[in-house]
């Protein structure tokens, strides 16, 4: 949560108050075990690094969705060459408009 609000601070992530009532009640029902993030939201430029440094900081219980307008494939090799196979990938959705991905990083 601290690295997306500093993220939010820093103009890289984009939150509404439909956003933030929608994560609470999110985190209320799932009990924080899981964190949404709309990647449209992310400048282009700044998608790869973002998604990689909230990856680096994710607690091993918990995960992360990616929701994203096309397949994340070149995310995916990103991540792996970097972790191995720490970086646990899975489709939730497989487009045609949204793709839905469930990352966890799992520890050794």
């Amino acid at each position: 949560m601290k690295v997306v609000n500093q993220l939010i601070r820093a103009g890289f992530l984009k939150a509404n108050r439909e956003d933030i009532l929608w994560e609470r009640s999110m985190q209320e029902i799932s009990e924080g075990l899981e964190r949404v993030i709309n990647v449209r939201d992310i400048d282009p430029r700044h998608r790869h690094g973002i998604i990689s440094q909230l990856f680096d900081h994710l607690d091993p219980d918990r995960s992360l969705q990616l929701v994203v307008d096309h397949d994340p494939r070149p995310l995916r090799y990103q991540l792996e060459a970097r972790h191995g196979s720490r970086c646990n990938w899975s489709y939730l959705e497989q487009g045609p408009d949204v793709w839905r991905v469930r990352l966890r990083h799992l520890r050794d």
